[in-house]
């Protein structure tokens, strides 16, 4: 689940992006240049990193939270 989270929000946000970058008359239908590769490219890999550091702290948070929890459950049975 955790690895199949990034890939369907990275393919939302190109998507997304894509529609928004892009012209939809027949007029705008030419090849990007390597500017705008490398402009797409880094929105996409800012976005898989920020998405990445937050996945990263929910699970820090939960497992302190999981850690507390087995604590406090240990300490009461002694």
């Amino acid at each position: 689940m955790i690895i199949l989270l990034p890939g369907s929000n990275m393919e939302h946000f190109t998507i997304i992006m894509v529609s928004f970058h892009r012209d939809h008359l027949p007029s705008g239908w030419q090849t990007n240049t390597k500017i705008e590769y490398f402009y797409t490219l880094s929105w996409l890999l800012m976005a898989l990193v920020i998405e990445w550091i937050f996945i990263f702290s929910v699970l820090v948070v939960i497992t302190k939270l999981v850690k507390k929890i087995i604590l406090k459950h240990i300490n009461n049975d002694v």
